[in-house]
């Protein structure tokens, strides 16, 4: 160092770093250098730091209680790579209704092309069918897991246009059920007066759903609506095409879900009312009713609500029956 001054009016050093020290840029450079020319020795040590800790955000309370809620329903969280091959890939990339594969969802190629996993996932899906095949090779057919994590997807040209990402909670399991249950389990969790349901996807076209993987007729879409808001499409759930099982040699039919990660956070209510225990025990009614094959449980439940029953705190679907007894189309 060359030459300093100091001014005790404010406490500022002034320095001139010599032209062929390229190494001191920053002030802890500086302060380096300094110890070093003075002596490692001569430093104090003190027996303990002190931090402040700051507080738990509410981001990171809803993102604790996401992930706590999805072991206590039983699906177990795993940690895949973020490269995908890309046949696994590409059905999963929405399509627009003239069949052709939408722009912003297109897969981007990262590495070269030796690798088997080269293009970055635009889901967590293929992951997770992938996990549920080791799962069935070792003799757990039925493995409910789910997965948070990032999902690419490039929007126009990748020279001009910078990758998207987009943060989602996608769960595989056997059967539709326990999927749909936990829209229910999110909303009750994260925001009670928020509410997450399931509609028939309303862009069906002859090139197949939303998402290529997902059978056209067994696949909806997941809204979520907030007290005073409008109806926001959040995600999609559906059974996957036999295509798709084949491609993961899976041996029975599989379901998947795949919610948009910061539309969940974004309804945390982190501060809770406590209600009265209630005087008397519950009482469930079990209601069979016979319906035509069209009407949807969404329609069923919707009327049951406008009813406005006293005391009516929950409503739930149990089961579908189909046979002579009920006669057909019914």
């Amino acid at each position: 160092i060359d030459e300093n001054t100091a001014r005790d009016d404010d406490d500022i050093l002034r320095t001139w770093i010599p032209s062929h020290r390229l190494d001191v840029e920053r002030e802890v450079d500086l302060i380096e250098e300094i110890a070093r020319v003075e002596g490692y020795q001569h430093i104090p040590m003190l027996d303990r730091v002190c931090h402040r800790i700051a507080a738990e955000s509410a981001r990171e309370k809803a993102g604790r209680a996401i992930l706590s809620l999805m072991a206590e329903a039983g699906f177990s969280e795993a940690i895949t790579v973020t490269l995908v091959p890309e046949a696994e890939g590409r059905p999963f990339i929405p399509r627009a209704s003239s069949g052709t594969e939408s722009a912003p969802r297109a897969l981007i190629h990262p590495l070269h092309d030796g690798w088997k996993a080269d293009v970055l996932r635009p889901s967590l899906l293929p992951s997770l069918l992938a996990v549920r095949r080791t799962n069935q090779n070792v003799g757990i057919p039925d493995a409910h897991v789910f997965e948070t994590g990032v999902t690419c997807h490039q929007s126009g040209d990748p020279a001009l246009t910078p990758p998207a990402q987009r943060r989602t909670l996608a769960a595989v399991a056997g059967e539709l059920s326990p999927l749909a249950a936990l829209l229910g389990l999110l909303a009750d969790r994260l925001n009670p007066a928020a509410r997450i349901w399931i509609e028939p996807h309303a862009e069906q076209s002859p090139a197949g759903s939303l998402i290529p993987a997902f059978a056209p007729e067994a696949v909806g879409d997941v809204l979520l609506r907030l007290a005073g808001d409008p109806p926001a499409t959040i995600g999609i759930i559906g059974f996957f095409t036999p295509d798709i099982l084949r491609h993961y040699d899976l041996r029975h039919p599989a379901a998947g879900i795949e919610l948009d990660w910061e539309a969940l956070l974004a309804i945390y209510q982190p501060l809770r009312v406590a209600a009265p225990v209630p005087r008397f025990p519950a009482v469930s009614r079990d209601l069979s009713i016979v319906v035509e094959e069209c009407v949807r449980w969404a329609d069923i439940n919707a009327t049951l609500t406008a009813a406005g029953l006293a005391h009516l705190e929950r409503i739930a679907f149990v089961a579908t029956f189909r046979g002579k007894q009920v006669g057909e189309g019914r």
